[in-house]
């Protein structure tokens, strides 16, 4: 059964997902999806069998689909896998610490950094043990938006653009990078702000920059390469790289 004709099915199988027989079939469903992936879906199925809590189904679903999805983003970077390391203690630690996390998390961007650590993990270029665990954890301590403010601070020319230029090129006399910051997340207060940076520099995750201090304004262009490299690394880890 393919990726595709499975996502078709979904809807029609969770009209029930109350009980074990539909809960069971729907997980048989994805898996089914989960198996077209190359060397790896299989095991990756098994493991599934393994860490299934049996509630929270509907957020079951959801983590399964979207890891099916998400595997598929990678393409041909899924020839890189390294299949024996699926079969490993580490991977097996790795693969139920995230899905236990994604069961316990609501926020799309700590799932979408659970889900890509999954299957990054896998890949020939993967960090070392250590530095899997340390990310980890960073996803675990981090709120979403100090992931989010990360991920802007990756590519903030891109943000702006898909936000409609809320910053733009700039072209006053001055600005701070703070100013920047309340264009980008008008929605969230200056005082969260203000923290979120600070922990996120104490982390080694930002360069020391400070948001205050008057710069010439060249809008978006002024929190460019403003990511520490551990943050650029962290960042890099838990993002899909399309394939």
């Amino acid at each position: 059964m393919s990726t595709s004709s499975s996502g078709r099915n979904l809807p029609n199988s969770v009209q029930r997902i109350g009980s074990s027989e539909a809960r069971d079939h729907l997980v048989n469903i994805i898996k089914a999806g989960m198996n077209v992936i190359p060397g790896v879906g299989g095991v990756i199925s098994s493991l599934i069998d393994d860490y299934i809590p049996k509630v929270k189904e509907e957020r079951l679903r959801k983590l399964l689909d979207d890891l099916s999805k998400d595997a598929q983003v990678l393409g041909e970077n899924l020839l890189k896998v390294q299949e024996e390391f699926v079969h490993t203690e580490e991977y097996a630690f790795l693969f139920e610490r995230c899905f236990k996390s994604s069961m316990e998390n609501y926020h799309e961007e700590k799932l979408k950094a659970y889900r890509a650590i999954m299957l990054n993990s896998l890949l020939s270029d993967a960090p070392d043990e250590d530095k899997k665990l340390f990310y980890l954890a960073l996803v675990d301590g981090l709120t979403p938006l100090h992931i989010r403010v990360l991920r802007v601070l990756d590519d903030p020319l891109s943000f702006d653009r898909a936000t409609g230029n809320r910053v733009g090129p700039g072209g006053g006399l001055s600005t701070t990078r703070m100013k920047i910051l309340k264009k980008l997340f008008p929605e969230y207060a200056e005082e969260l702000l203000v923290s979120i940076w600070n922990d996120l520099r104490v982390r080694g995750l930002i360069q020391s920059a400070d948001l205050g201090t008057t710069i010439t304004d060249q809008g978006i262009r002024q929190i460019q390469g403003l990511l520490a490299n551990l943050g650029e690394q962290f960042i890099r880890f838990i993002t899909l790289r399309a394939g």
